[in-house]
């Protein structure tokens, strides 16, 4: 869905963008030309789910260039918690009456009603000792004051719900826009954490091809066949050196040492057969696996991701 909230703002957006990368030491003959941008919401209803009706509710296909499938969610995961945002941030009284905002207060006399209550004030003030100069949020009818650390603090609380009854509806009910609606949190559950230790043929075997894409599980070996960390680069001599170390699959062939010459926040030694991770490049709502070659058109400052195969 495009972005209309703001009138012009994908044009302005796109023209600051646009100046921004010709400030960036980009790859020779790169050249950089925005003229608009479209502004994509994606949304939960788009991850397609099977199940529901009182059993368990799994993924049964989405988007590869999706927020979920980014992180490892692919078919056959179990959906085990989802929680969305109330439309209505506005926190009431304990009497149910709507909290309004009065300003910062300029005398002492209120005090946050929040201390008289079993949680206490969040700021740990008893009396009128954080009045004067604070931020007063009021229900008159009832004579309720809050502060603004304990509203802050309540409104976060109770601002995300937690759906409980997802796995009693049908599938394409669960995430559905009229039910949730973004931001949210979903929590995913993978078929690996019920299996025990198998090889990576026996895995196949008991998983099936129709669970699991081939392209998504080994791509699951690689995540927990490795242990991740992250890198900052800053410095393109330091890309340079890991795309002549790499072979085409991203794993070292050479040792790469890195030093406090060359910008990071700790000397490293990433020996003979590290795995390198990049972002994953997108074409036209598609993802393109990383490779060396992509090495020089990246705009620096990167996260590159780095991984030992476990014991």
């Amino acid at each position: 869905a495009q972005c209309t909230s703001a009138p012009g703002f994908a044009s302005t957006f796109a023209s600051r963008f646009a100046e921004a990368c010709s400030l960036q030491p980009l790859a020779i003959q790169a050249h950089v030309d925005v003229e608009s941008m479209q502004m994509v919401v994606e949304e939960p209803a788009e991850i397609e789910l099977s199940g529901g009706r009182g059993e368990p509710v799994f993924v049964a296909s989405l988007s590869e260039a999706s927020l979920p499938a980014r992180a490892g969610v692919c078919e056959g995961f179990e959906l085990i918690r989802c929680e969305h945002q109330k439309l209505s941030k506005l926190l009431p009284c304990p009497a149910g009456h709507t909290l309004s905002f009065t300003g910062t207060s300029t005398g002492s006399d209120w005090t946050c009603s929040a201390r008289q209550e079993e949680c206490g004030c969040v700021q740990g003030k008893a009396g009128f000792a954080l009045a004067k100069g604070g931020r007063r949020f009021r229900c008159a009818t009832c004579d309720y004051n809050l502060c603004a650390e304990c509203h802050r603090a309540r409104s976060e609380a109770a601002r995300w719900l937690v759906d409980e009854d997802f796995r009693a509806l049908r599938p394409e009910q669960v995430l559905s826009r009229e039910r949730v609606q973004a931001p949210a949190r979903l929590v995913f559950r993978s078929p690996l954490n019920r299996l025990p230790n198998l090889s990576e043929r026996q895995l196949g075997e008991s998983l099936g091809v129709r669970r699991i894409k081939e392209m998504h599980f080994r791509r699951l070996v690689v995540e927990i066949g490795h242990a991740w960390k992250k890198i900052e680069v800053t410095n393109r001599d330091v890309l340079h050196r890991f795309q002549q170390a790499c072979d085409e699959e991203l794993v070292l062939n050479n040792e790469v040492l890195l030093g406090d010459e060359d910008e990071v926040e700790e000397a490293l030694t990433l020996p003979v057969g590290t795995k390198l991770r990049l972002s994953q490049i997108h074409y036209e709502g598609s993802t393109k696996k990383s490779k060396p070659s992509d090495f020089g058109n990246l705009v620096l400052p990167i996260v590159l991701e780095w991984g030992r195969k476990r014991p």
